[in-house]
């Protein structure tokens, strides 16, 4: 007997609560005493917190309470473009948004890439710089 998956549409206040747990959770992992080896799984983490809040600002701007399908994607420029954001936030957080989209995708976790406790820091502070930044647009 096969058991199949039940698409369940995200909802916003759950997307905008998850953008910051999966930040909280970059955190822990550079913080625990593993945390120089499991650099790579703090940014992957992190990624995931900017992924969820476009798709919140998403829902915003739509006015919709549940993410719709064709908005279900880990392509973080085409979340910005769908939220209408993606001319400002490459205007004013350039450096910021050229890191993150340069280092972070889901295929990350499939690559033998080596990152330093130094570069999951500064993820993750370029992170929380355009998340903060987001809470700040219509």
């Amino acid at each position: 007997m096969r058991v199949g998956w039940t698409k369940v549409r995200a909802k916003r206040s759950v997307l905008r609560a998850d953008a910051e747990k999966w930040l909280e959770v970059a955190d822990l992992i550079l913080r625990s005493k593993k945390g120089s080896r499991l650099a790579k799984w703090a940014i992957y983490c992190a990624g995931y917190a900017i992924e969820f809040a476009l798709k919140a600002h998403i829902c915003d701007v739509l006015d919709v309470d549940k993410l719709p399908v064709d908005y279900e994607t880990h392509d973080l420029n085409k979340l910005a473009k769908s939220a209408g954001i993606y001319d400002a936030l490459k205007r004013e957080q350039p450096q910021n948004w050229q890191s993150i989209t340069g280092t972070w995708s889901t295929a990350l976790r499939y690559t033998g890439k080596r990152f330093s406790t130094r570069d999951a820091e500064i993820f993750i502070a370029r992170v929380r710089e355009v998340l903060r930044w987001l809470k700040k647009q219509p």
